[in-house]
């Protein structure tokens, strides 16, 4: 017996998904009005239910956890300890309460993915709802597939990968293809686009929240960190400009590791940039009391070189008359390569191979970082254009996130026909061939 794990493709044709699936058996984890009614070999799970710890009946039938188990996943636990703080804009939870539903989400498909021979997992995006994440984690330990499509912000065009943290299709395409490429016409038109003078352009993420809409009813963080920390930038002064994150968000739990905590990154700043230098730090517009406390400023507000930037103040000013742009995963990042500026990633997303970025992750790659930025680096645009040529090209163009659908010009019968021929061609075929082949 061999069984996957399929979750999300909400409003997707996940029917025709799961009957070409080449498995035994599916364990399919979604809305319940996507559940597939004519599929004998498929079990489901509502996505809503399933977060706070409610599986079937049988539950108790799983073989319980050790300490070894536990242990095995001690980095998975970080993650998601923290993750739970998604649950905060309905309710709040304890750390014995987070603890229990994580053990239990652990203890489950720990038992799933051993019993029925689980060999593969699709999710239509980056693990990051705490119990996607375990069995991610279980499968990865297991040395087992997983595939997650990822909605990128760039030219609305998503991408298939094998992993959340280190990309190796993404890898392998542009190791493939190394030689320099001429952007075409439609990227040149794009990238030509992020460079016009900041004060004339929206950034993307700006474009994407004007047709997703704003978070409703504004908390006071963000009025309490304009009146009481934030200034009006001097840019006339050196200084590395910090786009923080909205959180609780993907774009930092996962996929910023241990750096979701941002006030990491401020620390290793502060201790290691030369003292010139100012660190110019500006809020998220859209964060609210969840994922930030008025702490967070406080911490930091008495340090002489560490500045609170208004929200009012254009991002792209800022990176602009910047040394450097400073964020985890953020469109800032692939925005500020196009514009010429380096950037210092404290994360993993898509933009982390481009040239000018410097991924982060301990304090001598950050000072190796600082040293060459500051030894009057300079980005080459042609190198950037190429790097996102092929981008252009290793991606497809359409929505895999349904938020997205309003932005892309594309019929619904043509991006569900995009995604269904990637995961037979690109998934799907590589499971068969294995059958085959044990049949022989």
């Amino acid at each position: 017996m061999r069984s996957i794990i399929i979750d999300g493709f909400h409003s997707f044709d996940i029917e025709t998904i799961c009957n070409i699936a080449p498995f035994d058996r599916i364990f399919y984890i979604g809305a319940p009005e996507d559940f597939p009614q004519k599929s004998n070999n498929v079990i489901s799970y509502d996505c809503f239910s399933i977060p706070l710890g409610k599986y079937p009946s049988d539950f108790l039938d799983a073989e319980p956890l050790d300490e070894c188990i536990i242990n095995k996943f001690s980095r998975c636990e970080s993650i998601v300890m923290k993750m739970f703080e998604r649950n905060d804009f309905w309710f709040q939870t304890s750390f014995d309460q987070r603890k229990e539903w994580y053990l239990t989400h652990l203890r489950y498909w720990y038992h799933i993915i051993y019993k029925y021979n689980v060999s593969c997992f699709i999710k239509s995006n980056f693990a990051h709802e705490v119990y996607d994440y375990i069995i991610y984690s279980i499968l990865k330990d297991k040395n087992e597939k997983t595939f997650f499509f990822s909605q990128l912000s760039f030219m609305n065009r998503f991408i298939l990968e094998e992993d959340i943290y280190d990309y190796p299709r993404l890898t392998k395409y542009l190791s493939d293809n190394n030689k320099q490429k001429n952007p075409c016409s439609e990227v040149l038109e794009f990238i030509n686009k992020q460079r016009v003078p900041a004060d004339l352009t929206k950034n993307v993420f700006q474009i994407i929240e004007n047709q997703r809409g704003v978070v409703k009813n504004q908390h006071k963080i963000i009025k309490t960190y304009n009146k009481k920390y934030a200034i009006v930038p001097d840019l006339n002064q050196k200084y590395f400009f910090v786009a923080l994150h909205m959180q609780p968000e993907m774009t930092t739990c996962p996929l910023a590791g241990q750096f979701v905590y941002q006030d990491l990154i401020i620390e290793l700043l502060d201790y290691y940039l030369p003292q010139n230098i100012y660190i110019y730090i500006k809020e998220h517009p859209a964060q609210t009391c969840i994922g930030r406390s008025e702490n967070f400023y406080e911490r930091f507000a008495n340090r002489k070189r560490v500045k609170f930037i208004r929200t009012d103040v254009n991002s792209r000013i800022l990176c602009d008359n910047s040394m450097a742009v400073v964020t985890c995963t953020g469109t800032i990042g692939w925005e500020a390569l196009i514009r010429s500026k380096p950037v210092l990633m404290f994360g993993s997303f898509f933009y982390q191979f481009a040239p000018g970025c410097f991924c982060v992750k301990t304090r001598e790659q950050l000072l190796s970082s600082i040293k060459t930025i500051l030894s009057d680096y300079k980005i080459a645009q042609d190198e950037i254009d190429s790097f996102f040529q092929k981008v252009y090209e290793y991606s497809n163009y359409g929505y895999i996130n349904t938020a997205y659908k309003r932005l892309i010009n594309i019929s619904e019968k043509e991006n569900e026909n995009t995604i269904l021929q990637i995961i037979q061609s690109k998934i799907y075929s590589n499971f068969l061939l294995e059958k085959e082949g044990n049949q022989c």
